[in-house]
């Protein structure tokens, strides 16, 4: 088994996965007591500088740019920043990411006629191929093909990268949580069919919007396949407050009422 040492990650850490339960701030910069933001971060971390960073991990099948690039906009994760802001108490810089592949690197097999496979398409990384070599006592000089087209390649398996996410961002997407909170529980808001096909495809109303558009009666299908919303009617925020003032270590959050 392979170790990471702590020398490369020049940071230390500060709280592992952690729930988080938070009022949303109205556009008067005050507490919301009937709307809350909750979920679950995966660590907060302190650089060398001294300066916060929320941490995150994620897993895709494959990493390139293209799949990155949203991640610099991404709300939920911004979400998550003003939710630990709120609970430490300190501006932090913005999030740190680990991006994983869902699978391993592939360990070159030995072939009949003695050798490891240097086929061009194997998945995997310098590191691994070059420690398959050790283990089977071959030549390094003897790759040295693949080994520097996997050097070149570099490592498609893990990436670590910094997203940095300005006060005046966060702001904003508290503001737009704050109008999105107020619209998804106005009765009389307006019902209007997404633009998109793709998200037809996983809406959970499907059935009831086919039920509509058939002239059937889909209010029979809400009663079965949905439930009523439920409003949360108590939250004491000074006494939460007051918890996480000069403590280091999260508390657990708080219980709240449901009617």
């Amino acid at each position: 088994m392979q170790r990471w040492p702590p020398s490369k990650d020049e940071f230390d850490i500060v709280a592992t996965e952690t729930r988080f339960e938070v009022p949303v701030l109205t556009r008067r910069s005050r507490s919301s007591t009937k709307f809350f933001a909750a979920g679950r971060f995966d660590g907060v971390i302190i650089d060398k500088h001294g300066d916060y960073w929320l941490l995150e991990h994620k897993t895709y099948k494959t990493i390139d740019d293209d799949n990155l690039t949203f991640l610099e906009l991404d709300s939920q994760a911004g979400v998550y920043l003003l939710a630990a802001q709120m609970m430490y108490g300190v501006e932090f810089r913005g999030i740190l990411y680990n991006v994983l592949r869902k699978k391993i690197p592939t360990v070159p097999h030995l072939l009949k006629r003695g050798g490891l496979s240097v086929a061009k398409d194997i998945d995997t990384t310098y590191k691994v191929y070059l420690q398959s070599i050790h283990d089977y006592g071959y030549n390094p000089a003897d790759y040295d093909d693949i080994l520097e087209r996997l050097l070149t390649k570099g490592n498609t398996f893990f990436r670590r990268f910094r997203v940095r996410r300005t006060q005046r961002e966060l702001q904003w997407l508290m503001l737009h949580l704050y109008s999105v909170a107020r619209e998804m529980t106005n009765p009389h808001v307006r019902i209007y069919p997404t633009d998109h096909w793709m998200e037809c495809k996983r809406c959970g109303f499907r059935e009831a919007c086919l039920a509509r558009l058939g002239g059937y009666d889909y209010r029979a299908v809400l009663e079965t396949t949905c439930r009523p919303r439920r409003e949360r009617i108590h939250f004491d925020l000074a006494n939460y407050q007051a918890s996480v003032a000069g403590v280091t270590e999260v508390p657990e959050p708080l219980s709240v009422t449901f009617v």
